[in-house]
């Protein structure tokens, strides 16, 4: 009798009948985040009288409290308390970055909740959309203020090119090497914290989706679309990319093509990609692409973005 038992079973609120490293991994597996924290910690939900509230209130003390991280939240209200009343750019970079963290990780986590009865390929490709979204609201931010160039090479803009074109007259750096290799680390900052998120998770078919569910849509969906908006605007705006940035979307492919063939990783693969990148971004070092005479007036005569959000004191 005791052998036809589950081993699973509770005794004595106990996992019975595994080791004490398998029960701890089954529980660690099985049981969300919430079930594992102290009872204590939902007293205050389960008083509420209304189910609807109280359950809408359980899945949000879930989402937000859920990880340990929920303790940089508070730097995105003082992000924006700075910006309004005018500290320097690098506490208002520091804590937006601090904020940006937190959301990253949450990101990865509802698209791991998704993708548990959607499929890997669909959860993957919900990641994407969300950064992709925000990279899209931005860059027809931009193109309202004529920065064709910055939106052509990395679709973004509003707030970080301003501070692009900033620092690439201090640093004496083109625009092409921050817009293309500085600015999308940080602008893709969330897509990049989940991709690194699930491959430690060994969950490879949702990073893979991720990372080229996101570069597909921005190549087939957000240029597209930025092109059409700026035609509605009257902005005059082409995809005419010179040889430079040709040939690295081209190698891109070709490397991301040939690694990804065989259906196999191991470290020697993604040490290619990386110098690949390297290689890139060392060229676009080197390159000075200077801004068109019309964008150039356009980008010196429009005010600050931030002030235009937050509005000027």
């Amino acid at each position: 009798m005791a052998s036809n038992q589950e081993p699973w079973l509770l005794e004595n609120g106990n996992l019975k009948g595994l080791s004490k490293e398998i029960r701890h991994g089954r529980t660690a597996h099985n049981m969300s985040s919430s079930s594992l924290r102290k009872k204590s910690d939902l007293k205050l939900v389960s008083k509420v009288p209304c189910s609807l509230l109280r359950r809408f209130l359980a899945n949000l003390q879930e989402v937000i409290l859920g990880t340990k991280l929920s303790v940089l939240f508070p730097a995105i209200p003082l992000a924006i308390v700075a910006q309004c009343f005018g500290f320097g750019r690098p506490w208002i970079f520091a804590l937006s970055l601090l904020g940006l963290t937190p959301l990253a990780e949450r990101v990865s986590f509802l698209t791991e909740q998704i993708a548990y009865y959607t499929g890997p390929t669909v959860g993957g490709l919900l990641n994407a959309t969300c950064g992709n979204a925000t990279e899209m609201i931005i860059a027809i931010f931009a193109l309202a203020q004529g920065k064709i160039e910055v939106v052509k090479y990395s679709l973004l803009g509003s707030i970080l090119s301003n501070l692009l074109l900033d620092a690439s007259d201090s640093w004496g750096l083109s625009v092409s090497f921050l817009s293309i290799i500085l600015l999308p680390i940080v602008g893709n900052a969330a897509e990049h914290a989940g991709a690194i998120i699930f491959a430690f998770k060994n969950k490879l078919d949702i990073t893979l989706g991720v990372a080229l569910g996101s570069a597909t849509q921005i190549a087939m969906f957000v240029v597209p679309l930025c092109v059409v908006v700026a035609w509605i605007m009257g902005i005059k705006m082409d995809l005419n990319f010179n040889l430079l940035e040709t040939g690295s979307l081209a190698l891109a492919i070709i490397a991301t093509a040939f690694t990804l063939q065989d259906g196999t990783s191991h470290y020697m693969k993604g040490f290619v990609l990386l110098l690949c990148y390297l290689v890139i971004g060392a060229c676009f070092f080197v390159s000075k692409t200077p801004l068109h005479h019309g964008n150039s007036i356009n980008l010196g005569s429009v005010p600050k973005a931030t002030d235009t959000l937050f509005g000027s004191a």
